[in-house]
């Protein structure tokens, strides 16, 4: 299945990760020899993700000291997409909804090799491998799983399950706000010209273009458009998903969401009306957070009945990224931890790499154009 999410570009973004609990790299190397030996190799991690929180599995990013290094690919005349969907729907049991490949061309080599990105989503029950085993992870390796265990994930669907999702949209683009700002510049100049007219004067002498001016440095002067710090602004709304069986009727949420230097994160209109931030500016834009009740969501979103149906969702909050232009967003560079407090229950926690999200949304826009 190709996506346009996925590209080579977003790829090597990942390249210095480390791995994690919902993290995983494998060198293509994992996918030579015999077919059984890789379909029982991949089973155990799909196994594992499946039995923990679910995650990513990258195939064909080499990684060195658990952190990614390089991207050396699979040949795709030995593993087309539809051969390696096949192989891991028919040797994970119970079968497993939702699993999701996703096939990445690779241009710097010769011949035809892809990486797959593999989205794996947390089971409902416990879900074994091709060698009859139940597999979990913990922060860095995948390991087989004891009774108790692996009846705890089996009991999954009779316990409330939520997790916390979001989606990102770009408003407003810098070079938007860039010709935005021309345009009213424009206008501003017009406007001087036409005053100047009817009051006779002549708009190159005496004070009036600066006296007019005073107050829109930023409009009549075009070189201080060039000094500002551009940002892109995008919105980021949250949603809380009921991922389980049971109707939800009580939780609490907490997400965090910070940012590295040069990076800002904020309420609706947190950039200055001018359109652009000092850089002084930005500094103060690192940390937001959403907190919260059932309650509060769901009377904040003019809903009659507080309950959350299997299957269903409801929105949390939105805010703003502000991200410079033409820049290389890192990994890690804008990240929203999440914890989601109900009955019975141990809390349940992720995070999203909102950062690697716009890198997503910009290179769809420029492969669209």
């Amino acid at each position: 299945m190709a996506d346009s999410t996925w590209t080579e570009g977003t790829l090597k973004m990942y390249l210095g990760r480390e791995e994690s609990m919902r993290l995983e790299f494998k060198s293509g190397r994992l996918m030579d020899g015999n077919p059984d030996k890789v379909a029982e190799n991949l089973s155990k991690e799909i196994s594992a993700f499946a039995n923990t929180e679910g995650g990513l599995l990258f195939l064909g990013i080499a990684e060195e000291d658990r952190i990614a290094t390089r991207l050396d690919g699979i040949s795709e005349e030995t593993w087309p997409s539809y051969r390696l969907q096949q192989l891991i729907e028919s040797n994970i049991y119970p079968p497993l909804a939702g699993i999701r490949v996703y096939r990445v061309p690779l241009t710097e080599f010769s011949g035809s090799r892809v990486v797959f990105v593999i989205e794996v989503p947390q089971g409902r029950t416990a879900h074994q491998a091709k060698d009859c085993r139940y597999y979990g992870r913990s922060e860095f390796e995948t390991k087989a799983l004891r009774d108790f265990d692996i009846r705890l994930r089996m009991e999954r669907g009779k316990a409330a399950h939520a997790e916390i999702s979001s989606s990102v949209r770009l408003v407003r683009s810098a070079s938007t706000l860039l010709a935005e700002q021309i345009e009213e510049h424009r206008r501003n100049l017009i406007e001087l010209r036409d005053l100047a007219e009817a009051q006779g004067k002549d708009i190159e002498r005496g004070s009036l273009l600066n006296k007019l001016g005073v107050d829109k440095p930023h409009l009549i002067d075009p070189g201080h458009l060039s000094d500002r710090y551009r940002c892109s602004e995008y919105e980021v709304e949250f949603f809380i998903i009921n991922a389980g069986e049971t109707t939800l009727r009580d939780f609490e949420i907490h997400i965090d969401v910070t940012c590295v230097e040069g990076f800002g994160v904020g309420p609706p209109k947190a950039q200055p009306s001018g359109g652009f931030f000092d850089l002084d500016n930005i500094a103060h834009l690192n940390k937001t957070e959403i907190h919260g009740t059932l309650r509060d969501f769901i009377t904040k979103n003019t809903r009659p009945v507080l309950k959350v149906w299997p299957g269903g969702k409801c929105s949390l909050g939105r805010l703003y990224l502000f991200v410079p232009e033409n820049i290389h967003v890192p990994s890690g560079a804008i990240m929203a931890k999440w914890k989601v407090f109900m009955d019975d229950v141990f809390p349940r926690s992720g995070e999203v790499d909102l950062g690697m999200q716009t890198a997503g949304i910009d290179n769809a826009s420029t492969h669209a154009g």
